[in-house]
């Protein structure tokens, strides 16, 4: 299992080099320097959300695949499982019995 995920010490490091190299082309007063060292941490602690936040979105999505990537007969299986257990068919079993009765259908 590969992730595209990239290293967010490297984007950090890129975007602190575009920062300095676009302070450098401004010419900035005391005060815009201040505002920018004020904003720095807000937008780096914004970059690394957005960062970790993709990174446990693709693991997810990788652990818990969308339904539509189920395949069909599993769904209607469990859908009708549903509607058994709602009408009251369900079935009880004990840990024996369930393991002799599912461990043999899904090898």
């Amino acid at each position: 299992m590969k992730l595209d995920i990239p290293n967010p010490y490297i984007l950090k490091k890129r975007i602190e080099l575009e920062a300095l190299r676009t302070i450098k082309m401004m010419e900035l007063n005391e005060e815009e320097r201040r505002l920018v060292e004020r904003i720095a941490p807000v937008l780096e602690d914004r970059l690394r959300y957005k960062i970790v936040r993709s990174i446990i979105d693709a693991l997810l999505e990788k652990s818990f695949p969308p339904e539509e990537m189920l395949h069909e007969d599993l769904i209607k299986e469990v859908e009708e499982a549903e509607k058994d257990i709602k009408s009251g068919k369900g079935k009880r079993y004990t840990y024996g019995e369930f393991k002799r009765q599912f461990s043999t259908k899904a090898d």
